[in-house]
């Protein structure tokens, strides 16, 4: 039976995939981060969404700009807020 992952777990796989996706993105344009098919598919959105809805990349890069420091920050704090500031 596979071991049961806790909220902590998935926390903080979302900061670390957060973190890859400024790491991979920063200092591109939409139209650089278009053309970057691995970096594209790196952020992982394309694979699970296209098969449903397709792919707007105005609105991933959209995301990506806007979203993610938020997104961050909240993860961090209700990781901090649940267990202690254990972050990575």
């Amino acid at each position: 039976m596979p071991e049961e992952r806790l909220l902590q777990d998935y926390l903080n796989d979302m900061i670390e995939s957060i973190s890859d996706i400024k790491d991979f993105t920063t200092g591109m344009t939409l139209e650089e981060f278009a053309k970057d098919r691995k970096t594209v598919n790196a952020i992982g959105m394309r694979n699970r969404l296209i098969q449903y809805f397709g792919v707007d990349l105005d609105i991933v890069w959209q995301t990506i700009k806007d979203d993610i420091n938020p997104l961050e920050a909240i993860s961090k704090k209700i990781l901090s807020d649940l267990y202690g500031g254990e972050s990575p």
